[in-house]
């Protein structure tokens, strides 16, 4: 079951991602100072992430 929205956020905070600023409606965009990386993720904190896109994100953070 993929996680939640509020999860994930906190996932990519202890990652060293910081909120970069609020995108349109619910998207958020992080960024990683130290990698130069940015990702945008899409939803209210208690919805679910979808699972092609939890399955995108680990693999992309390299998590397992």
């Amino acid at each position: 079951m993929p996680p939640r929205v509020r999860e994930v956020k906190k996932l990519l905070r202890e990652l060293g991602f910081t909120v970069e600023r609020p995108g349109k409606g619910d998207h958020t965009v992080f960024s990683n100072p130290t990698t130069g990386e940015s990702y945008a993720l899409d939803g209210a904190d208690s919805h679910e992430v979808p699972r092609p896109v939890w399955a995108k994100l680990k693999k992309r953070l390299g998590l397992k």
